[in-house]
């Protein structure tokens, strides 16, 4: 089972401001922000976490955008393949010969 949660970067919005499809079936939890601020504040270790999981998605956004307006198209195409390896890596996926582009 897997089990999504969106909440840090959608919290003073009010809403998702994107869609989050799942490729395999999933279980979504929505958690009372009243709840996610006594947890934080009363397990700070908790929220340290959660804006350091903030931060790293800030930068993996800021990377795209880069990657989209300041890099020619094979630079691109390198930059998602890299991306991909790298979290099929971390899933469990490792590619072990890497990616050939032939």
């Amino acid at each position: 089972m897997t089990i999504g949660i969106r909440m840090l970067s959608e919290s003073p919005c009010y809403c998702a401001d994107n869609p989050c499809p799942s490729a395999t079936r999933c279980d979504l939890a929505f958690i009372p922000r009243s709840a996610v601020r006594e947890l934080i504040i009363s397990h700070p270790r908790v929220g340290m976490a959660m804006w350091i999981d903030t931060l790293i998605d800030s930068s993996i956004f800021k990377e795209w955008v880069v990657n989209v307006g300041r890099r020619d198209g094979r630079t691109r195409i390198a930059h998602l393949l890299c991306e991909f390896a790298r979290r099929l890596d971390v899933a469990g996926f490792p590619i072990e010969d890497g990616i050939s582009c032939r």
